[in-house]
């Protein structure tokens, strides 16, 4: 949430500096108790995450888990439509560990299931799904050579769209800095080790 506050006060960039990142974090939950010291994420995830800010931090966590994990579930049983499937979900460890470290495998699952749904009857719209996808940098190279490799075309096109949209709207929203900062953070992230004493499992997403 650290990462949130300080692209609504419009100080994105911030996000990208370790010792700000860790700064940022101490504000939050106490000095000593920064978990990251990396943001890898391009600044388009702000978009989604801003607003967020605009709310108590108990509250912006719990939103944003119960959002996201409400997404996940609609999509599985879109997906498999049957409700031992949303069972499955609701008791999956990997459930636990997601919702305790606030992190966003629900939301990358939501629309990659949402995404592979609407595929093959609505392709734009899968493909404004796998542009959204592009806040993890690694889909928005993975998923597009699956597009081309099966020659889906309209959804190649929408989600180069898509994504062009979310950047312009970050850089509208956010300015320049952050995306000038970025790169250097996302080459770091392979080496990135977390900082301080953890609370809660290794998040696998």
């Amino acid at each position: 949430m650290d990462c949130w506050t300080q692209a609504l006060h419009g100080d994105a960039a911030a996000a990208y500096n370790p010792a700000e990142h860790i700064k940022a974090q101490d504000a939050l939950v106490g000095t000593g108790h920064a978990r990251f010291s990396l943001w890898p994420y391009p600044p388009t995830y702000f978009l989604i995450l801003a607003p967020l800010a605009t709310l108590p931090y108990a509250a912006a966590f719990l939103t944003w888990g119960l959002l996201t994990l409400l997404g996940c579930v609609v999509v599985v049983y879109l997906v498999v439509r049957r409700r031992p499937a949303v069972a499955l979900v609701l008791s999956s460890p990997f459930t636990v560990w997601n919702v305790l470290a606030g992190q966003s495998g629900f939301l990358t699952a939501s629309l990659l299931g949402a995404s592979l749904l609407a595929l093959e009857r609505r392709p734009v719209l899968a493909g404004v799904f796998i542009g959204c996808l592009t806040y993890k940098p690694q889909w928005g190279i993975l998923i597009p050579v699956a597009l081309v490799a099966a020659k889906q075309w309209r959804a190649f096109a929408s989600a180069v769209a898509a994504t062009a949209l979310l950047v312009g709207a970050s850089f509208i929203a956010f300015g320049t800095a952050p995306w000038e900062a970025f790169p250097s953070r996302a080459c770091c992230a392979g080496r990135h080790k977390p900082v301080g004493r953890p609370r809660y499992p290794e998040s696998p997403v």
